[in-house]
């Protein structure tokens, strides 16, 4: 399983665990990988289509935050060895 995959798994009950009681219901389906990497340059990003549609966050700053907190959870996860294959991620 790579990375992608791994993430993909992960996510949807990572929402939950984030936001509970706020209906973010995603699936890995709803996930989109867009790699521009380059030899010299690495570049990807990852699209969540939320049901209903609508923006996710109000602005950057609020990604931003999101973003971070994701990534303490994903860090403690892994040293925590409740979800397989989250060390891929690191």
């Amino acid at each position: 399983e790579d990375r992608l995959e791994v993430f993909k798994r992960y996510l949807p009950g990572a929402l939950q665990r984030l936001y509970p009681g706020q209906g973010l219901w995603i699936s890995p389906e709803d996930i989109v990988d867009m790699d521009s990497s380059t030899p010299s340059k690495f570049s990807r990003h990852l699209i969540v289509k939320l049901c209903g549609g609508g923006a996710a966050f109000a602005d950057n700053i609020h990604m931003g935050a999101f973003v971070n907190r994701l990534a303490t959870l994903i860090a403690e996860d892994a040293r925590g060895g409740g979800s397989p294959g989250l060390e891929k991620l690191y």
